[in-house]
């Protein structure tokens, strides 16, 4: 059903508006939110990848050995999310962080370039899923070259926590920030509508006789409506008008025929016609009195139109 409210109708649009304006940021916010801290990881990752490549070394077998910790603790925690491996694609042989304990990363079969960072997904500990970057490197020792894989990897897991944690935090303040907004489009449609109450309330004044007509100073909006609401009053003040002088001139032009019939209804009382001159004349008497109370009527309002 159509509401018959102008305000509920403009709240309810801008309601419809709020909503959508603030889920369309959200959404914003939180792809832009998630990129960011993509990038930010992606950075970071890169980093350790750099950092085992300047700290790889190689035993008498031929086995990856990094010399030192990497700074991140994670590293030495069993299945904390970051860990690390060497795949040494000459030898077969493959080192990794303390963090993977007796799990390894399946590497994909491809073969990436060297030097080229290769980003990709895997299946961590406990069924987790890994963002993995890659790099594929070939370093010359003593027992010829090797060419290993220095992976990365971290449990997306954190990533989508820190995306969770950004999208409630922001949800509660998109919340505040649409009631502020409902609050405000409540106060803005109140004070804009505030000129039709105005009008509402002239034309109640108008109806109760302490006004005639309604004041036009107001918004350049508003303003024609009051203009034409005058006008409209004015034009039915004419035809009121008129129709008082036509009932006037009606009631003035009954009064010598009813003369004349009151004339003849005692010519026929003479001639004995005695019943239809009774009928005649209580008609006659009842359209009398309605003419002059017309009549008096009309009296009393130009006395009162040309009263000071």
């Amino acid at each position: 059903m159509t509401s018959r409210s102008l305000k509920l109708r403009l709240m309810a649009i801008e309601a419809i508006v709020i909503v959508l304006a603030l889920s369309i940021t959200g959404f914003g916010l939180t792809y832009l939110f998630e990129r960011h801290v993509e990038r930010r990881i992606s950075t970071e990752l890169d980093t350790y990848v750099i950092q085992m490549a300047a700290r790889l070394s190689f035993g008498p077998s031929g086995k990856p050995l990094l010399g030192g910790k990497l700074a991140d603790p994670r590293f030495d925690n069993i299945y904390s999310g970051l860990y690390w491996q060497i795949n040494n694609e000459t030898r077969g042989l493959v080192a990794h962080s303390r963090s993977l304990w007796d799990t390894k990363l399946n590497l994909p079969s491809d073969q990436p370039r060297y030097g080229q960072v290769h980003i990709h997904n895997l299946k961590g500990p406990q069924g987790t899923s890994l963002l993995a970057h890659e790099r594929r490197l070939r370093f010359k020792t003593e027992a010829g070259e090797q060419s290993v894989r220095l992976v990365v990897a971290l449990d997306r897991g954190e990533l989508n926590k820190m995306v969770s944690d950004f999208v409630n935090d922001t949800a509660i303040s998109l919340l505040f920030l649409g009631g502020f907004l409902l609050l405000a489009g409540w106060v803005q449609v109140t004070i804009g509508l505030n000129p039709l109450s105005l009008i509402r309330k002239s034309i109640a004044a108008i109806r109760s006789g302490a006004a005639t007509r309604i004041d036009t100073d107001m918004p350049r909006e508003v303003a024609p409506l009051a203009h034409e609401v005058n006008d409209l009053l004015t034009a039915q003040e004419k035809i009121i008008s008129r129709a008082k002088h036509r009932a006037d001139n009606l009631a003035h032009g009954f009064k010598t025929p009813l003369t004349a019939l009151i004339s003849d209804i005692k010519r026929l009382r003479d001639k004995g016609e005695v019943e239809i001159a009774d009928d005649i004349e209580a008609i006659s008497l009842v359209m009398r009195r309605q003419i002059d109370r017309e009549l008096t009527k009309s009296r009393i309002r130009e006395r009162q139109k040309h009263r000071p």
